[in-house]
């Protein structure tokens, strides 16, 4: 993946020594706010941990009930910085004439990569797109040096397409397709956040209702917009596609095609989770 972008942003240096967004360089930042989101994390952990276990000790004790309020502390995180990212990401977009009518814009997705490689860069794009990196590194960094828990497998495999999808978007001038992918995700995690974090405290009903509510938004957003306007409309068929350094859009495809496949996969899950919910009042 790397040396395919690398091989791309060199040929655009060639023919435009002039156009100065996308570097290599920009990732320093990462080393900046990679360090900043897990000190955040700390702060949140060690502030609102006292909460969550004050709420929680009726149900769980000792061991279990430390781990609770660990993964909930973890959850407000989450809630806080994905709602963020999302009223940034739609402020980005706000700004575009591509933001289409599926993702409550007035754009029209033709318009998308109408001056690929070279398209003026939104106000704020590379901060957005390195702070969703480096949650991503982050993550990844805590998936490896805390307990394993039972989807570590899915999680890595998300953290590692998530990385390559991001960072070389970024590189290949294709994070006008990234942003709208990231919109698409973004949203659905403040709901996870808050199902992790309140579905042991707040009453079935309340956790149901935003168990459904989650699933409506996941199965629209990572499954129909996704598959529509990310995979059919940019990848598959978008006029990027035509260039004759495919090497990187193999990937893309192929790391796309992947993210798809895990959406499936855990909207799946969530009705199971659902059903069991309703049925077993587990």
């Amino acid at each position: 993946m790397y040396s395919s972008c690398d091989e791309f942003y060199r040929y655009r240096l060639l023919e435009r020594p002039d156009y100065n967004n996308s570097k290599w360089s920009d990732f320093w930042l990462v080393t900046v706010f990679t360090p900043i989101i897990m000190a955040s994390q700390y702060l949140t952990k060690k502030y609102t941990k006292p909460y969550f276990v004050n709420k929680l000790k009726n149900k769980f004790s000792g061991e279990v009930l430390d781990q609770k309020a660990n993964k909930s502390t973890k959850s407000m995180f989450k809630i806080v910085f994905f709602l963020a990212m999302t009223t940034l990401g739609y402020h980005i977009c706000a700004s575009t004439n591509y933001q289409s009518p599926l993702m409550f814009g007035n754009g029209n997705l033709l318009l998308q990569s109408s001056d690929w490689p070279y398209m003026e860069v939104p106000k704020y794009l590379k901060l957005y797109y390195m702070m969703e990196l480096s949650y991503q590194v982050s993550d990844m960094i805590y998936l490896f040096i805390l307990p394993a828990q039972g989807d570590f497998l899915e999680m890595l495999l998300h953290h590692y397409i998530a990385i390559m999808l991001i960072s070389g978007s970024y590189m290949t001038n294709v994070w006008n397709s990234g942003i709208n992918v990231l919109l698409q995700m973004d949203g659905s995690e403040v709901f996870i956040g808050i199902l992790r974090g309140f579905h042991d405290i707040w009453p079935t009903l309340i956790v149901v209702v935003i168990l459904i509510t989650m699933i409506i938004g996941w199965a629209y957003f990572r499954v129909i917009v996704y598959s529509y306007e990310v995979l059919w409309g940019s990848v598959m068929t978008g006029r990027w596609t035509l260039d004759y350094n495919n090497t990187h859009q193999t990937a893309f495809q192929m790391l796309i095609a992947c993210l798809l496949l895990l959406n499936v996969y855990w909207l799946l899950l969530f009705f199971k989770i659902l059903h069991t919910g309703v049925t077993k009042g587990n």
